[in-house]
């Protein structure tokens, strides 16, 4: 299960990064996991943005630069 603990400080840096760390973990690690998020805690619409790629794609865009990307592509092979 994971579901992001927002903050009063919580932006859209760290919600990037919780993304990521749950695309690693359920790509790299190839763990499945349950996303939980409420409406309460969609601080920017640009959380709106990310799930809906999320949801249409399986992507989301410029979320990895391409160092990260090559990265976990040696890793994972």
């Amino acid at each position: 299960m994971f579901q992001p603990e927002i903050s009063k400080h919580y932006g859209k840096s760290e919600w990037r990064e919780d993304l990521k760390t749950l695309l690693k973990t359920t790509g790299l690690q190839n763990k499945t996991a349950a996303f939980l998020i409420t409406d309460s805690q969609i601080k920017e619409e640009s959380f709106l943005e990310d799930i809906d790629a999320l949801l249409n794609s399986a992507e989301v865009p410029n979320m990895f630069a391409a160092e990260e990307k090559a990265e976990m592509m040696e890793v994972s092979s």
